[in-house]
């Protein structure tokens, strides 16, 4: 009875991870754009092995000092929920700043025309 409960699992664990897996590029490109795709992909995946690295020491650390699982665990879904806030953050952001960079360029190209006029002469 258990074997095919644990199947289950596994497959629903499976899927849901490898969505993860494949929805990270789409993000990536949604938030900083396709040709800042590699280098986006690149810092993000120092951290996570950063993140892997430096968690286990952390959780290790924490168990040791109040000898329960249960400060561990919550350390890792404290993490968890600040990354999905940070998330939610950051596409505002990038949104203002785009706007920001479409005025400056627009303000740029309005001064190269009014400098390109006002040269010529009559």
């Amino acid at each position: 009875m258990h074997v095919p409960v644990q199947f289950g699992f596994s497959a629903v664990y499976g899927f849901s991870f490898a969505m993860i897996l494949s929805l990270r590029p789409i993000m990536i490109v949604e938030l900083f754009g396709l040709e800042k795709l590699s280098n986006s992909f690149g810092i993000m995946m120092m951290f996570y092995g950063l993140a892997c690295l430096s968690g286990i020491p952390i959780a290790g650390i924490l168990r040791d000092a109040t000898n329960s699982y249960l400060v561990p665990f919550l350390f890792a879904g404290c993490t968890i929920i600040l990354g999905g806030i940070l998330l939610l953050i950051v596409p505002p952001i990038l949104k203002r700043e785009r706007r920001k960079a479409i005025l400056l360029r627009r303000k740029l190209h309005q001064m190269k025309y009014q400098t390109a006029h006002s040269s010529k002469p009559s």
